[in-house]
């Protein structure tokens, strides 16, 4: 089964504001099932890695941190399902910074999130390249 290590987490404050800075966005799913998806290609810092992502529950939408953990925990679960759609998408030389943030409803099941996690992962292939 696929892992998410350290080294695929987003989380230097640069990269970060980069992405929402310069990235690209679009929203896909249902209302029940919202997923909202920035993406940008940057130059490969590392040989070994191919994508960095970060997940998101915003606090304004779920007031509790169990239900935060919980959608996030899907997320990465989800994720770690298509990995190798994001991955195999990107061409050497590069690395995909991505952020995945659920505004949808508490109540999500995993099956429902992998589906919205392949949506994603193939709008970012069809949009491939940058412009």
């Amino acid at each position: 089964m696929p892992v998410l290590p350290k080294e695929e987490r987003l989380s230097e404050k640069r990269l970060i504001s980069m992405l929402f800075g310069k990235g690209k966005r679009f929203t896909v799913g249902s209302k029940d099932c919202l997923l909202r998806a920035c993406y940008l290609p940057v130059e490969r810092i590392s040989e070994n890695i191919a994508c960095k992502v970060m997940v998101n529950a915003p606090k304004s939408r779920f007031h509790h941190a169990v239900d935060r953990n919980r959608i996030k925990r899907l997320l990465r679960e989800a994720y770690r399902f298509h990995k190798d759609l994001f991955v195999l998408s990107v061409p050497s030389g590069t690395l995909l910074l991505l952020s995945l943030q659920f505004t949808g409803n508490k109540d999500v099941s995993l099956p429902k999130m992998i589906q919205q996690i392949e949506k994603v992962g193939k709008t970012i292939q069809s949009r491939w390249p940058v412009a």
